[in-house]
């Protein structure tokens, strides 16, 4: 998963590109359960804290909060949904299918 931010245009800091490698192998080696995870910033290995600290501050986004990303309208809903129907719908509302 890639994704390229771009600051406010009023601020001479270029854009930064993050990226989520997720190895679903990797994470069940270690007996978790859950795919695990390499994020680079900039083509830079980093950790989640790091990717999540420059979301935060650099571009005011608060990524720990889901209901950002969702149309209004379905926000009520979310609520009620387990975890994967959470990623199903997050994807839903992101790409801007139904």
């Amino acid at each position: 998963i890639e994704i390229e931010l771009s600051p406010p245009s009023n601020t001479s800091t270029n854009t930064d590109v993050i990226r989520r490698v997720i190895d679903r192998n990797k994470g069940a080696e270690r007996g978790r359960g859950v795919a695990a995870s390499t994020y680079f910033v900039n083509g830079v290995t980093t950790n989640l804290k790091t990717v999540q600290k420059l979301v935060s501050e650099k571009y005011k986004i608060a990524i720990d909060n889901l209901c950002t990303f969702l149309p209004q309208d379905r926000v009520g809903s979310f609520s009620a949904f387990d975890s994967k129907q959470l990623l199903q719908e997050t994807e839903k509302s992101v790409s801007g299918t139904q």
